[in-house]
């Protein structure tokens, strides 16, 4: 799953480069931003990947317009 989602990443990067509009991401990635979008949060497994999640998002030039409803679990 990692390798999957790093290669998502890496396509969505290289649409990213090529985008000279604005564009829009719509899609369930199973990652959160902040510790508020999910039920619980253990900080020594979690904060690499929400550190890395965020990278993504900046380097595609994207924001993340946060969530509602239920916490992920």
């Amino acid at each position: 799953m990692p390798v999957q989602r790093e290669h998502l990443w890496n396509e969505l990067e290289v649409v990213a480069d090529n985008m000279n509009k604005p564009w829009f991401v719509a899609f369930y990635f199973k990652d959160y931003a902040n510790q508020g979008e999910r039920r619980s949060f253990t900080l020594s497994q979690s904060s690499n990947r929400t550190q890395n999640f965020l990278e993504s998002i900046n380097n595609c030039n994207l924001i993340d317009l946060g969530s509602s409803g239920p916490k992920m679990t």
